[in-house]
């Protein structure tokens, strides 16, 4: 294990049995210097999600007919040549 996953143990160990003198020592005294260097590596993380940009996309081609087209093109295959519901008067 780096030291950044042993570190990272020690900070997370919450109420877990301690499994030798040497941790239970280090979880006792260094916890502060730990969490200390975690907000450095925790802003360096959000640096990097902030100045991320996203590759630039590709476009493609659309048709262009639009749903409304297609819709009235299907109510028309059924038989009927106006849009039921749309004109309504109540």
């Amino acid at each position: 294990m780096n030291f950044e996953g042993w570190m990272l143990a020690s900070l997370t160990s919450g109420m877990s049995p301690v499994t030798n003198l040497f941790d239970a020592m280090t979880q006792i005294s260094m916890m502060s210097l730990f969490r200390l260097i975690s907000f450095f590596v925790l802003n360096d993380w959000w640096n990097i999600i902030r100045n991320y940009t996203p590759p630039p996309t590709t476009t493609r081609t659309t048709s262009t007919t639009s749903l409304a087209s297609d819709g009235a093109k299907a109510s028309n295959a059924k038989g009927s040549t106006k849009k039921e519901g749309l004109n309504r008067k109540c």
